[in-house]
């Protein structure tokens, strides 16, 4: 049987969690996960990602640093224009 954890369900098990060569970024408690996934793409420290993160986050949203911690997640709706954007 595979184990297979659900979306939203917060933080990851320890098995998937300490595979090598995964990026567990689900440690945040915050709605920048796609930001920080792109963050990471680009060449950022998993551990370090936030302040790019929250960069993307600005530039997509158009929001000031205040306006971040407010931010909604990106909803599945939204994923073709964070493509054309980025």
């Amino acid at each position: 049987m595979v184990e297979q954890p659900l979306l939203g369900q917060g933080r990851l098990p320890d098995w998937l969690r300490n595979k090598k060569g995964l990026y567990a970024l689900g440690i945040f408690n915050d709605n920048m996960c796609l930001f920080r996934c792109s963050a990471v793409h680009r060449g950022t420290r998993p551990d370090r990602c936030t302040e790019e993160a929250v960069e993307l986050a600005k530039k997509f949203f158009r929001v000031n640093d205040q306006q971040v911690q407010f931010m909604h997640a990106v909803e599945f709706t939204e994923l073709k224009k964070v493509e054309e954007k980025f």
